[in-house]
């Protein structure tokens, strides 16, 4: 998987990215080939992030795209506290479209 980060005025730390990585590298079971035979097609993630003030304190807003050969382009929107909660909520909202999806690819075939 491919990404690619646009990351404005937020603070954006290595650890950060290696987090980013590690949860979306399970999503390739649901962006590969339907059959099984070929998990290879690329998938390229882009994760744009940015700040915005609250009452509570700052929050983080991050918008994604993943797109692949099998399904297209997914997008994904999460509001959250921290980086790494952006990346877990991503993650689960772009679990549920991807299986979706590779469920209606199954179905055709």
């Amino acid at each position: 998987m491919k990404f690619q980060f646009q990351t404005g005025d937020v603070t954006f730390f290595d650890e950060d990215k290696t987090y980013f990585e590690k949860r979306f590298e399970p999503l390739k079971k649901y962006m590969g080939d339907v059959s099984q035979k070929d998990t290879t097609d690329p998938v390229f993630a882009e994760i744009r992030l940015e700040k915005t003030k609250h009452r509570a304190g700052n929050r983080f807003i991050a918008t994604a795209n993943l797109t692949c050969k099998n399904l297209g382009t997914l997008r994904a929107e999460a509001t959250a506290e921290n980086i790494r909660k952006l990346a877990d909520l991503l993650h689960d909202n772009f679990k549920t479209q991807a299986s979706r999806g590779k469920d209606k690819l199954k179905d055709r075939i």
